[in-house]
């Protein structure tokens, strides 16, 4: 009686260890692409290590009914972990894959709001596919399982809604993306016993907020004077990644000691304002003939976004500073009339009387 209870001990903590020595072997996968290594066996390695596996219970079973000195336990983690190591040396040694992801497509940028189409194809090589999954970073959306009683399953996600009728096996399609949906995507497959091959890839994510509207110039006055110093400052409109500013004054980039750009704003749905400022001096060297200085300022996502906003700042020039098409204090153009031009139509007015016949 002790030696039967003795042996269904050790039977279950055999059992247990050999639980934990598979999930050992399915943590040693390694693709080689992210720097995991995936094991996988041609049909005579399986041979093997099948023969090995019913070699290794075998033994299992001998140290259970036979030991009477307490060291089955210990043996059989060694043997264990002997046939752990044995199995992965036939892996790399080896070098080829049971079950393997063939074809895996992820944009690397979703659009907010949009939809997108996520594909996962796979080889079996033998093997039978027991499932795949669909995780964004750690939490799966979507699993695929030929054998269930309801072989597409989807798990309730912040980052989108999956579209069950438009997916199916590898392919996913998904719908309303938000800015959750930013972050590591994995598809994993798995191969039933006795092989329970893995393998994975993986894509990092980014989501686009397209800007709704353009760009909007604040602190404009309706009049300047030169000397004085225009504090502009342009905001973007509200997207994801953080929109660019650039100023332009006269068609001419701005100095960058002209500008300073002010922190980044994030709102709670992870959305950016971009703001910068522009200190333009108010010099008689950058007005035009017109009198007016053009500012322009263009916001960017590169490849997805540009517009672009003008303001005209209206500038007082003295009097004395006006020449050659200047301006008065009160903006009235200054006619330029050269001298000898007057002296020579004052001549004209005088010798007209001495043509004129009486």
């Amino acid at each position: 009686m002790n030696e039967h209870k003795r042996s269904i001990k050790y039977g279950q903590e055999s059992s247990a260890v050999f639980q934990h020595m598979n999930e050992f072997n399915h943590r040693m996968d390694w693709d080689k692409s992210n720097l995991i290594y995936k094991s996988g066996f041609d049909v005579p390695s399986r041979t093997c290590i099948l023969f090995l596996r019913v070699f290794l219970y075998s033994v299992m079973v001998c140290f259970c009914i036979f030991d009477h000195d307490g060291m089955c336990l210990l043996l059989f983690i060694s043997v264990a972990y002997l046939y752990s190591v044995f199995n992965n040396v036939l892996v790399f040694c080896n070098g080829t894959q049971a079950i393997k992801i063939t074809n895996f497509v992820v944009p690397e940028t979703l659009e907010g709001g949009k939809e997108s189409k996520l594909l996962c194809e796979w080889q079996t090589e033998g093997d039978q596919l027991y499932s795949l999954k669909w995780y964004v970073g750690l939490h799966e959306f979507y699993r695929y399982t030929p054998a269930g009683v309801s072989p597409k399953q989807v798990f309730a996600s912040d980052a989108f809604t999956v579209d069950l009728t438009r997916s199916g096996k590898g392919h996913v399609t998904i719908q309303n993306v938000t800015v959750m949906a930013a972050g590591v995507y994995r598809c994993e497959i798995s191969a039933e016993a006795p092989s329970f091959q893995t393998d994975s890839k993986v894509m990092r994510v980014d989501i686009l907020v397209i800007p709704h509207g353009k760009p909007h110039i604040a602190g404009v006055r309706d009049l300047y004077h030169t000397g004085e110093i225009a504090r502009l400052t342009c905001h973007s409109p509200k997207a994801r990644p953080k929109p660019n500013l650039v100023f332009y004054v006269n068609n001419q980039k701005a100095n960058t000691s002209q500008v300073q750009p002010l922190e980044t704003l994030t709102d709670e749905d992870g959305l950016h304002q971009s703001s910068l400022i522009l200190h333009l001096p108010i010099r008689p060297s950058i007005l035009q003939n017109t009198g007016v200085i053009r500012v322009r300022c263009e916001c960017s996502i590169p490849r997805r976004y540009n517009e672009i906003v003008d303001e005209i700042l209206r500038v007082s020039v003295p009097l004395h500073a006006s020449v050659r098409g200047g301006r008065t204090s009160r903006g009235f153009r200054i006619i330029d009339r050269k001298p000898n031009a007057v002296m020579a139509k004052l001549l004209l007015i005088a010798l007209v009387p001495l043509f004129v016949v009486t």
